[in-house]
């Protein structure tokens, strides 16, 4: 059996891309860019004044002047070829192309009218002394002209999308996502809205995965829940290995009389590249992939093993595939100790407190428990040569 890391990276050894595709700005969050993005001319692409003010020339500060004749208003939008001359201010919005050879704007809020003339206005009562282009954003000082500004891998956020629109980018070239389906077995597996007989457990695996697949923004997943019944399972793992990128099966994986699923997928031509890793929970696991096609996780039944080989397996190699990094792996003290029996990665449910942030152990009943992973805050790690964690161990946490 493979150990933790050893399963990992073989399971990352197989991760390819499944392509990329344009789509809209407006249909892009949480997609994975495929491409780099530059800027497509100087941010700002003008000086642009950062205050509501005046602006004017700084040597006129420098030569004595103190009144300015008010020549013009200018807003956002507008532009003014003309230059300023010595003695002379456009009074100017925030946002507002600065004329030609005006080098500081002077705040409102610092400046005042002189007599009853409005246009004849002084600058008083600076807290700081002067400088050039105060209060000015200059051409190109955000990004200039071809820029490198984002990076290809990065998920798309509300930010993204923000420099996206303001770079002209209405189409977007992202890593296109995979086809994907799920397959629950079990005689003892019913829909949630079915009658449940007392040895009847509902299908809750099946929409926690699908639930995780949607925070990668995977939203249109086929949905299967097979019998334990060789036939109907061959049939299912036939379609689903010949039609999707993706197949994620959860239960019949374990040495059960009725875990037949192994044997089928070899029998349908998947490669098992694994089966079994040293780990609590999640041990029963299987990794496999059909030659120039389906990628297989075949995951434990038990509720926590098979959310817990999601996020530790599954999660990986599609931030791998998509040409990322995986997202809330970190590392904090525990905040009690813990000692294990075995020698076996094992991975428990944790919830973070405190300040500086400190991890603490939820107490769960097994793998099998289905409120194991309810409010936890993640699932840490505590390696197999490590037989206790000792308060104030530092550990590897995996954030849901």
């Amino acid at each position: 059996m493979l150990g933790f890391q050893e399963a990992k990276d073989i399971i990352l050894s197989q991760a390819y891309s499944f392509g990329t595709e344009n789509v809209l700005i407006d249909k892009s969050l949480g997609r994975i860019l495929a491409e780099d993005i530059f800027s497509d001319r100087d941010y700002p692409p003008f000086n642009r004044a950062s205050m509501d003010g005046y602006a004017l020339r700084f040597d006129d500060f420098e030569n004595g002047i103190k009144e300015f004749t008010c020549v013009k208003t200018i807003l956002a939008g507008q532009t003014c070829i003309y230059e300023i001359k010595s003695g002379e201010c456009y009074k100017i919005m925030t946002g507002a192309s600065v004329p030609v050879s005006a080098d500081i704007v002077i705040r409102v809020e610092d400046s005042r009218f002189v007599g009853s003339s409005v246009n004849r206005l002084v600058a008083f009562d600076f807290s700081s002394p002067l400088k050039k282009f105060q209060n000015i954003s200059r051409r190109g000082e955000d990004t200039p002209a071809n820029s490198l500004v984002i990076q290809k891998g990065t998920r798309i956020t509300p930010q993204v999308i923000g420099a996206l629109a303001s770079f002209g980018r209405g189409k977007i070239l992202v890593e296109k996502l995979p086809r994907v389906t799920i397959i629950s077995t079990g005689d003892e597996i019913v829909g949630v809205n079915d009658t449940v007989s007392p040895v009847q457990i509902r299908n809750s695996n099946q929409h926690v995965l699908q639930a995780m697949l949607q925070t990668h923004q995977m939203q249109k997943v086929k949905l299967l829940r097979v019998k334990d019944n060789k036939k109907s399972l061959r049939t299912a793992l036939e379609k689903a290995v010949n039609n999707s990128d993706l197949l994620l099966i959860s239960g019949g994986v374990s040495a059960g009389d009725a875990d037949f699923v192994p044997q089928i997928l070899s029998e349908l031509g998947v490669e098992k590249i694994f089966h079994k890793t040293k780990i609590r929970p999640g041990k029963p696991m299987w990794f496999g992939k059909k030659p120039n096609g389906c990628t297989v996780f075949a995951l434990p039944g038990n509720p926590l093993s098979c959310q817990t080989t999601f996020k530790l397996f599954v999660e990986p190699f599609l931030a791998k595939c998509f040409g990322t990094t995986p997202t809330g792996i970190y590392q904090f003290p525990m905040a009690e100790s813990r000692s294990k029996k075995t020698d076996l990665d094992e991975f428990f449910p944790i919830t973070l407190q405190g300040s500086p942030t400190q991890v603490s152990i939820k107490k769960f009943n097994g793998s099998g428990d289905i409120t194991a992973g309810l409010f936890a805050e993640g699932m840490a790690w505590q390696p197999a040569d490590k037989m206790i964690l000792d308060k104030g161990d530092v550990v590897t946490v995996f954030l849901f």
